[in-house]
């Protein structure tokens, strides 16, 4: 060491050595969590896309049901409104009249059997 503290001959070469050292050490953990960070987001880019592709089918086979429901609503509604059409066609071709049909009835006399003592 010389007079004012300032390494000198092999102590500073030592000293070199050791920061050296200690920068490469401090670049190769910066590399190490760059290649972490890398990895993250690869990983997060699949989650990402897997759920992109999950919401996809849902989405898909929702879209299919809900045509479904609407081509059955529909067939049912043409179905129905066919069924009033037949029926109105049907209800013209009776002739109404102004009096309902009688009921026959009978003497309206109850027949008892006579109990003898």
């Amino acid at each position: 060491m010389g007079p004012e503290g300032v390494l000198t001959g092999t102590a500073r070469v030592a000293q070199e050595v050791r920061d050296h050292l200690a920068l490469e050490q401090g670049q190769a953990a910066e590399a190490q969590q760059r290649r972490l960070l890398e990895r993250k987001r690869l990983l997060l880019e699949q989650r990402v896309a897997a759920l992109h592709a999950e919401f996809a089918a849902e989405q898909a086979e929702l879209e299919a049901a809900l045509r479904s429901s609407d081509t059955s609503r529909q067939a049912w509604e043409s179905q129905r409104e066919r069924a009033s059409l037949v029926r109105g066609a049907a209800a013209s071709e009776v002739r109404v009249s102004a009096r309902p049909p009688k009921l026959q009835q009978g003497n309206g006399a109850r027949r008892h059997k006579s109990v003898r003592a």
